[in-house]
């Protein structure tokens, strides 16, 4: 596969990302056979009333790669890059006792979603409510004023950033961020968030995205309780 950074098309252009590759390469449009958006900007700078511009890194798939990159060779921004990515899995040891989750945020949804996959049937216990009911709480605490200490905008499940945006922006250059933009992307969030340079899954989405993630953990049979705090 054909990877181009830096490539730059038009707010205006209307051509599909086939046909902006294939004119990049300098190939016909039947040779390309794919274009996979890896990341996508928005590069607004204005310079001299310059038009605002798109500029995406994007993998290819093209016949003959080999041969397009030759000709190519001395363009920095493409590269020839293996199409097989590495798949991401834990080997666990079985027992018969299940394993226990504490918290359902963030780091437990994933734990728990991850230990649901290897069929080891996690426990979870959250001190909050379910999501429905701490938006009803929240409601409350917002018209109201009256705060309920163990559900509210920080406890509950989906964890201090259910109530948020969904900002999912990191400094961080890890394979396994791939792996759970795919599982916000199966559990209901916007395709998009895969690819944008600053991607967010919205409020009212994520409130849906955090119950699917809980009830894929449950057909995998997990058990979830919530409203049970650990003390001790």
């Amino acid at each position: 596969m054909i990877q181009i950074k830096n490539l730059s098309v038009n707010l205006s252009d209307e051509r599909t990302l086939i046909e902006i590759a294939a004119e990049y390469l300098s190939v016909a449009v039947d040779k390309i056979v794919n274009v996979q958006i890896v990341r996508k900007a928005v590069d607004a700078r204005r310079y001299h009333g310059a038009e605002i511009k798109f500029i995406y890194i994007v993998n290819v798939e093209a016949i003959n790669e080999a041969k397009i990159i030759s000709k190519l060779k001395r363009n920095k921004n493409i590269s020839l890059i293996n199409k097989t990515l590495s798949n991401y899995a834990i080997k666990f040891k079985h027992s018969e006792l299940n394993p226990v989750v504490v918290g359902f945020g963030p780091a437990g949804m994933f734990a728990a979603l991850t230990l649901a996959k290897a069929g080891l049937e996690p426990i979870i216990f959250e001190r909050g409510a379910d999501v429905d009911a701490r938006q009803a709480a929240v409601t409350k605490f917002f018209n109201s004023g009256e705060l309920d200490i163990k559900t509210n905008v920080q406890f509950g499940e989906g964890g201090a950033g259910t109530f948020s945006d969904g900002k999912l922006t990191t400094r961080l250059n890890d394979e396994l961020i791939a792996e759970v933009l795919n599982t916000f992307v199966e559990a209901g969030a916007p395709e998009e968030i895969r690819y944008l340079q600053k991607p967010h899954i919205g409020t009212d989405n994520l409130r849906n995205v955090v119950k699917n993630i809980r009830q894929k953990i449950i057909a995998l049979g997990g058990k979830i309780f919530f409203n049970a705090q650990i003390t001790d």
